[in-house]
């Protein structure tokens, strides 16, 4: 897809009738608009800044300036010594006070961008009401009050999905924190230098063309231009990610692409072509393997390693050698049970041993979790019609209607009060990450396929599981 057509389709929309819209709408569209951008553009103007004053101060042209600096004043008696401590103390007050808080403020802008993004597409429960399947699982992303690194996976149904799974963890995250006042932060930030209350709320990031990104990085769109779609992230990078910034939320569409009409129709052909050894999709797109697998490869190395299961074995061994080598294993025993590590750091599990993990390292969540997003818009009909977007269901005069939703269609139907209702309805499984890590490449790859298959039914069987009231 073309970027003019990625636009009309995913940004813009084709049900958009701008031209209907009223004054009001116009004017909170546009209000709405001015606050994402404003806080991009204080977010990149803050970037600059701050990598502008650490570079210059650290500039070898700045040293040499202040070299001369000092050897001028100090041949002039009385106001140069205090000429050099105004210097002195203006770096000072540059290296502690301003530069940390320009670093933080960058966090502060990107966590008030986010929060008006989701305010602008999801704030109105009326027209664009989320709803959970009654299947779903509970989700979890602390643990002992900690933000702990959880895997989801998602089918992929607009550019949304992006905002959506953000702000189903936001709002999990902010239920363990203090109401959220942008005044507050900004208060905190500027006479403590503290955003703790900010940390959690921003470790989340999507895995994707090939990087790790946030929301606010408009650096992606040159990943989606310029990379293919199955342009993979190594173990590596995932490894480093986790071990330079700690605890996240991962989040990884297997998809890559948004499912459209055009590529459902392009998928269904293939699907004839080299039927039957290939598994028939019709409301998800084929999953890539290869980001998933390196990514569950990477989170191995944080989980603690098995240890052999011991057994005895029949051997003849020299006297002289048996007792040496017994009294040099009872020193290496006795020595590490001087650093204090106690039992029950130790868990036996079939078997196998279990060592505990260092605090200071990244914990895993037991459970990765998978969702399912499906969109509906509600038309009001007296007969429903089968087409290739998928099956219409009548409920009371009432027709649910698959979509993929732009991102200027959620936000009118935020601010109006007179739009069809889009519905979202989100289905959350969880599965044991310890069998996932178990699991063998190619065994992993089929295992996402399944699961594959399973959203493909559940998709298909949801319709009939709405009820309207």
């Amino acid at each position: 897809m073309g970027i003019l057509s990625f636009f009309q389709t995913h940004i813009i929309g084709h049900n958009v009738q701008v031209s209907k819209w009223s004054p009001y709408i116009w004017f909170n569209f546009a209000r709405s608009i001015c606050k994402v951008v404003l806080f991009v553009y204080f977010y990149y103007v803050t970037y600059f800044l701050h990598i502008l004053l650490v570079k210059k101060i650290n500039s070898k042209l700045f040293l040499k300036y202040r070299r001369m600096y000092i050897n001028f004043w100090k041949s002039i008696p009385i106001c140069g010594i205090y000429k050099i401590k105004l210097l002195d103390d203006s770096v000072q007050f540059l290296m502690e006070f301003i530069i940390p808080r320009l670093q933080n403020l960058l966090i502060v802008w990107e966590l008030f961008f986010n929060v008006t993004v989701t305010n602008q597409l999801f704030g109105n429960n009326e027209t664009v009401p989320i709803l959970f399947s009654e299947n779903s699982e509970e989700f979890r992303t602390i643990e002992n009050n900690i933000l702990v690194t959880t895997l989801i996976i998602s089918n992929h149904r607009a550019v949304t999905d992006y905002i959506l799974i953000y702000h189903i963890i936001y709002d999990q995250l902010r239920s363990k924190k203090e109401t959220f006042s942008m005044i507050t932060i900004l208060k905190q930030l500027w006479f403590e230098n503290d955003i703790s209350v900010c940390n959690d709320l921003l470790q989340v990031r999507f895995i994707g063309w090939g990087n790790i990104f946030k929301l606010i990085k408009v650096e992606v769109l040159k990943d989606i231009i310029m990379k293919d779609e199955n342009f993979k992230i190594a173990s590596k990078d995932v490894l480093n990610f986790l071990k330079r910034n700690g605890n996240n939320v991962l989040i990884i569409f297997p998809e890559v692409n948004i499912l459209t009409t055009e590529l459902g129709m392009m998928q269904r052909k293939i699907n004839e072509k080299y039927s039957p050894f290939v598994s028939n999709f019709y409301n998800v797109l084929y999953p890539r393997f290869n980001t998933f697998v390196n990514t569950i490869g990477a989170f191995k190395e944080f989980y603690p390693k098995k240890e052999s299961k011991s057994y005895t074995k029949k051997s003849i061994f020299h006297r002289g050698k048996l007792f040496k080598a017994t009294d040099s294993l009872n020193k290496k025993v006795t020595t590490k049970l001087n650093t204090g590590v106690s039992s029950d750091n130790w868990v036996v599990n079939g078997g196998c041993q279990y060592s505990e993990l260092p605090k200071d390292t990244v914990m895993l969540n037991q459970y990765m979790y998978d969702f399912t997003i499906i969109y509906y818009r509600m038309k009001y009909t007296d007969c429903g019609h089968d087409h290739d977007n998928g099956n219409l269901q009548v409920h009371d005069g009432i027709q649910l209607e698959q979509v993929a939703p732009s991102l200027v269609e959620l936000m009118y139907n935020n601010i109006s009060t007179v739009a069809d209702p889009i519905i979202i309805m989100v289905d959350i499984r969880k599965h044991e990450l310890p069998y996932l890590m178990d699991l063998k490449p190619k065994k992993l790859e089929k295992w996402l396929e399944l699961q594959w298959l399973n959203k493909e039914q559940l998709i298909k069987t949801n319709d009939c599981k709405v009820v309207l009231k």
